[in-house]
């Protein structure tokens, strides 16, 4: 029943399923990459999630104090004309 052609045959039966095997382990490596290559994009999406609230924030904090700073410029220009116009009223 041994033949030189079974023999042959398993040989390359065997050769496949070795290569097989290797292929296998490469896709489960692939995929392994894939997870963490996925975790990290999550991961710096979420950042930018981050960042971008921070930045929204300090968006409006400037455009307030901003507002604040010209209010305050027009109150001392006010004070300073008034009382230039004062000392100037009561000088002569």
């Amino acid at each position: 029943m041994d033949s030189p052609n079974t023999d042959l045959r398993l040989d390359r039966i065997e050769e496949q399923l070795d290569k097989l095997t290797t292929i296998i382990s490469q896709l489960a490596r692939i995929e392994e990459r894939s997870a963490n290559q996925q975790s990290g994009i999550d991961r710096i999406g979420n950042r930018l999630d981050n960042y971008e609230e921070r930045i929204e924030i300090l968006e409006l904090t400037n455009a307030m104090s901003s507002g604040v700073s010209k209010a305050v410029r027009v109150i001392w220009i006010g004070i300073v004309a008034i009382g230039g116009l004062f000392i100037g009223y009561h000088s002569k």
